[in-house]
């Protein structure tokens, strides 16, 4: 019986619409990188909404510096080229640099 109660259990992430998820997950990426990979880390849903082009759009740039002086990791350099795929301002603004 317990088992059958565990399966139709529905989450309550997965009652809130996807577009607001998305919209709460840019406000979160505009203030933090690493927030926002914290909440990748948390559940797959997540991770699938925070994939999302207008998360990278909004994401903020700040803990990348404008001049590498080391190369960049291969996350970083995933992370930097989504943000340009998505167009996000900070990140055209610099590359006009």
């Amino acid at each position: 019986m317990m088992r059958f109660l565990k399966k139709n259990k529905v989450s309550s992430l997965e009652t809130i619409p996807h577009e607001l998820v998305t919209e709460i997950l840019s406000r979160v990426a505009a203030s933090s990188v690493a927030d926002i990979y914290n909440v990748k880390l948390s559940s797959k849903k997540l991770k699938e909404v925070a994939e999302d082009a207008h998360v990278y759009q909004h994401a903020c740039l700040e803990k990348f510096p404008i001049v590498q002086w080391k190369s960049l990791s291969e996350k970083q350099k995933y992370f930097l080229k989504k943000c340009r795929e998505s167009s996000n301002p900070e990140l055209l603004y610099r590359d006009a640099l």
